[in-house]
C-alpha cells in the first residue's frame, strides 16, 4: 500500500528506527522480525496513528517488543502477562490497541505477515492490518471532520472504506459461548476460574480450549474471586527461653 498517507497525516507522531536497532533486538530475542514488520520500521518507525482518546493505536519501538517478550523494565509487572505469552510462541507483540489490547504479528520469512488478537487472526498481513485501523480510525473521528476530507488524508477508496466498516458490525460468532461462561461464573458466584469453567463447559458438553476460555474471561472481566494461598512457615516460639539468674 505504501504509507505515504499514513506518514502525511499530522495527527500521527512517528519516530525514525535504525537497522542496527533491529538487528540489536533480534540477536537477543534470538529470532528474526518478520520482513514486513521490518520494511515498516525502516520507512515509517515507530510511533502513534491517531485515533479516539479511548485508543492509544501505539506501534511499539523494537526494544518495547523485546521488553514486553521478556517480561522486562515497563512490562515486568504488566496485568495478565502471561496470557499473552501462552499465545506468543510463533508471533511477536507489536501493537498496543489500548492497555488492554494488544495485537500480535506472525514470524515468518514470507512477504506479508498475519496480525492476531490472542489467537484469532485480524488481518492477512501488516499492511491489511493498518488499512482496518486507517479505516477505524475515520470511522471514529467522521463526526468531527468531513468524511471526504477525512479518507483523502488517508488514501482510502470510498467503496473500500465502507466495505471494511461493514465488517465492524458482523456478529460475535462467541457470543453464545460468552453468555454461558457468564451464565457459569456467576451460578458459581466468581468463585470458578477459567481452568474450572472450561471444565464446566466440557460437561455441559462444549469442547473448548481453556486459553479460549481464559481469553473470553478477560474479554468480559471475570476473574476468580479465589486465590491460592502461599505456604508460609510458622514463625511462632519454638520451646521455651530460658530465664536468666
Amino acid at each position: 500500500m505504501g504509507y505515504e498517507s499514513m506518514k502525511a497525516n499530522k495527527e500521527n507522531s512517528f519516530y525514525p528506527v535504525t537497522e542496527n536497532e533491529i538487528k540489536e533486538v533480534e540477536k537477543e530475542l534470538n529470532l528474526k522480525f518478520p520482513k514486513e514488520f521490518v520494511n515498516f520500521y525502516i520507512e515509517v518507525g515507530y510511533g502513534f496513528i491517531k485515533g479516539s482518546e479511548f485508543n492509544i493505536n501505539r506501534i511499539m519501538d523494537p526494544y518495547s517488543v523485546r521488553d514486553f517478550r521478556l517480561g522486562d523494565n515497563d512490562f515486568e509487572f504488566y496485568p495478565d502477562i502471561e496470557i499473552y505469552n501462552e499465545f506468543e510462541n510463533n508471533k511477536l507483540i507489536f501493537f498496543e490497541s489500548s492497555e488492554s489490547a494488544l495485537m500480535s504479528i506472525e514470524l515468518n520469512e514470507k512477504n506479508s505477515s498475519p496480525v492476531y488478537y490472542y489467537d484469532i487472526q485480524i488481518a492477512t498481513s501488516l499492511e491489511e492490518f493498518l488499512r482496518k485501523k486507517e479505516a477505524q480510525v475515520v470511522y471514529e473521528l467522521r463526526h468531527e471532520f468531513p468524511l471526504k476530507a477525512l479518507l483523502q488524508l488517508v488514501e482510502i477508496p470510498r467503496s473500500t472504506y465502507y466495505y471494511i466498516v461493514s465488517k465492524f458490525g458482523l456478529p460475535d460468532k462467541d457470543a453464545e459461548l460468552k453468555k454461558l461462561i457468564q451464565a457459569i461464573y456467576d451460578e458459581h458466584q466468581g468463585r470458578y476460574g477459567y481452568r474450572r469453567i472450561r471444565d464446566e463447559l466440557w460437561n455441559r458438553g462444549h469442547k473448548v480450549n481453556h486459553k479460549k476460555v481464559q481469553r473470553i474471561m478477560k474479554e468480559l472481566g471475570l476473574k476468580s474471586l479465589v486465590r491460592m494461598k502461599k505456604y508460609r512457615s510458622y514463625k511462632g516460639k519454638v520451646g521455651n527461653i530460658a530465664q536468666k539468674f
